[in-house]
């Protein structure tokens, strides 16, 4: 497969010297905050991965990249932006602070473009309707710690789960994507069952992992909406629905799998 590579502009080097060379590091010197001596225009501090906030650290005055492959390899530069690669770092004169896409911390930008997450105790919170699409970012907002004592406003959840106020969604760790509850009938892939009971549209069924036909713990209560097909193959694969009724393929309109086979429906 051929590579592509994209041409990234010349900038200042990370501690600045300007467009004069006179008295700073070349190519190959040694730079870092203990060192008086910045680097040369187009030249920037390299240091070790995650030393960012290392004093000590010492590392090589080295040229700003000019090309970078497009092959993406995100990182996290030490400006806390995520970069799509180590050279696309390098290119804006910055190190690296590790491998991945940068964790946000309070205030910081999160989802789109990047996929950028939010540390422990913090949500990716969107503007209301938004929930992350049309690479819309979001901002790292503290979970609040309770909900008591805040008014009922019932609002719909980018989760689409039903909350009783936009506190208990960002509880949850969600932001609102609309007013009021959500909308029953939801049509392809969208979430159905749980703890609010959300069906999908005509044509479409409720479909759960094997075996837990909506009743499960750890999330197996809730399912997607898939479109109901039309016709099934006529290869024999019994399985047992979760109605009960075993039938002799393994992809029937408008039922979910209890398990394969007739056995535990009672028959074989």
């Amino acid at each position: 497969m051929r590579t592509v590579f994209y041409k990234v502009s010349f900038i200042c080097s990370l501690f600045g010297c300007g467009m004069s060379t006179a008295g700073c590091g070349t190519a190959g010197s040694p730079c870092g905050q203990s060192i008086s001596t910045p680097c040369a225009s187009g030249l920037y501090c390299k240091l070790d991965v995650g030393a960012c906030d290392d004093a000590t650290a010492v590392g090589v005055c080295t040229p700003n990249p000019d090309i970078c492959s497009q092959i993406y390899a995100p990182v996290c530069g030490c400006d806390d932006k995520t970069y799509f690669s180590d050279c696309g770092a390098a290119a804006a004169g910055v190190n690296v602070q590790h491998d991945g896409a940068c964790v946000g911390g309070l205030n910081t930008r999160c989802g789109p473009p990047d996929g950028a997450t939010c540390s422990d105790g913090l949500f990716c919170d969107f503007n209301d309707g938004q929930c992350g699409t049309s690479d819309q970012s979001g901002q790292c907002v503290a979970i609040p710690a309770n909900c008591d004592n805040v008014a009922s406003s019932p609002v719909c959840g980018c989760d689409n789960v039903n909350y009783d106020n936009p506190c208990a969604a960002q509880l949850a760790g969600t932001s609102v994507k609309s007013d009021g509850a959500c909308p029953t009938g939801g049509g392809l892939n969208v979430r159905c069952g749980g703890a609010d009971a959300l069906t999908c549209t005509n044509g479409f069924f409720c479909n759960f992992v094997i075996g837990s036909c909506g009743t499960g713990t750890d999330g197996t209560d809730v399912g997607q909406c898939q479109q109901i097909p039309e016709v099934c193959t006529a290869d024999v694969s019994p399985v047992c629905g979760c109605d009960g009724v075993t039938v002799s393929w393994s992809l029937v309109p408008a039922r979910n799998t209890r398990s394969e086979g007739a056995k535990d429906c009672g028959h074989g």
